[in-house]
């Protein structure tokens, strides 16, 4: 489900990657874990919603049986990562505000 919600979710930003249907059914299936990706691919679906309903029974079978692990969420679970010193792993700080400006030049005549 988080796949398919982050792949719904990044088509919109970049529909010109997925137009036609067929295209968005080929980079979604691309995705896919391996084992899953040539059965989804093999049966043809036609369209993205059979395509999604197919790799999501193909997935939870998968998980079932053992042959694909369910992945837990990434990030901070429980305690922040320290390193051999005790200190964070991620120790970027924030120091204030940055501020960038351009130049335009644009309607200015070089004389």
């Amino acid at each position: 489900v988080a796949y398919t919600d982050r792949f719904h979710e990044l088509a919109r930003l970049v529909p010109h990657l997925v137009t036609p249907e067929s295209r968005k059914i080929d980079r979604y299936v691309y995705g896919l874990a391996p084992q899953i990706r040539g059965m989804v691919a093999a049966m043809e679906p036609k369209t993205m919603q059979k395509t999604v309903q197919i790799s999501g029974a193909l997935t939870d079978e998968a998980v079932r049986n053992g042959s694909i692990k369910k992945v837990e969420k990434r990030g901070n679970v429980g305690e922040p990562s320290k390193d051999q010193n005790g200190s964070d792993d991620n120790n970027m700080t924030r120091n204030g505000n940055t501020f960038a400006t351009t130049a335009n030049p644009v309607g200015r005549e070089n004389a």
